[in-house]
């Protein structure tokens, strides 16, 4: 059972069976071997009070791990200044972003996002963010800039995420040596001139109690 085409999901990622933030996006496509969903200017996203009391800067320091204690409510932070396509498959610890410019949809640059590989739950995917990513500039996927290593690391040591997690996490850095040669999409196709319909749902988190079930493949 997957989504269908056009349906907003949610994108969660929890601590402690809670959601510690949750992106809505638009299914592009779902399948058994590719998801790609859409993120756009003006989603209403969702994440703890206590992150979005902080500046972008804090909001990624080794710090924020030690927020995640204790008790949390969630505030919506609209999306804004880029689009985004995210390529997500089964059993990976990555997911493939594309950013483009909000007004005239340049490609802005590629981004490798570190996270658990996604469960599927009622309102969408669960994959929790694990804080590393590669970003590469459109013009140059060779050129990598490691993002967030230092929070990363952090989160290894205090126990935010675990070892397994961290060791697979270096497989699949492993993994992503040379993009040119990685036979996934967005890399095997040309995603540069993809747009949103019109009439498109607007990008607002479905009903929630804040907690993830049982991980059971549903449709939208």
């Amino acid at each position: 059972m997957f989504f269908t085409e056009g349906s907003v999901v949610a994108v969660t990622g929890t601590i402690r069976g809670r959601i510690w933030w949750a992106d809505p996006m638009n299914v592009v496509r779902d399948s058994g071997e590719l998801t790609v969903l859409y993120l756009g200017p003006g989603a209403r996203c969702q994440m703890p009070d206590r992150i979005a009391e902080l500046s972008p800067l804090q909001r990624h320091s080794p710090a924020t791990w030690a927020l995640q204690a204790g008790d949390w409510a969630l505030v919506e932070q609209p999306w804004h200044s880029t689009h985004v396509l995210t390529f997500m498959y089964p059993h990976k610890y990555f997911a493939i972003r594309m950013f483009f410019a909000e007004r005239d949809w340049r490609h802005l640059c590629w981004y490798v996002n570190f996270q658990r590989p996604y469960v599927r739950t009622a309102i969408g995917f669960e994959a929790l963010d694990l804080a590393l990513d590669i970003v590469m500039p459109a013009h140059d996927i060779n050129a990598r800039i490691v993002k967030d290593e230092e929070q990363y690391l952090a989160g290894v040591e205090q126990g935010g995420i675990s070892s397994e997690d961290a060791a697979a996490v270096a497989l699949a850095r492993s993994e992503l040596v040379d993009l040119n040669t990685l036979p996934l999409e967005p890399f095997v196709s040309d995603w540069c001139s993809w747009r949103p319909p019109e009439g498109w749902a607007a990008q607002i988190v479905p009903p929630h109690d804040g907690t993830i079930g049982d991980g059971s493949p549903r449709v939208a």
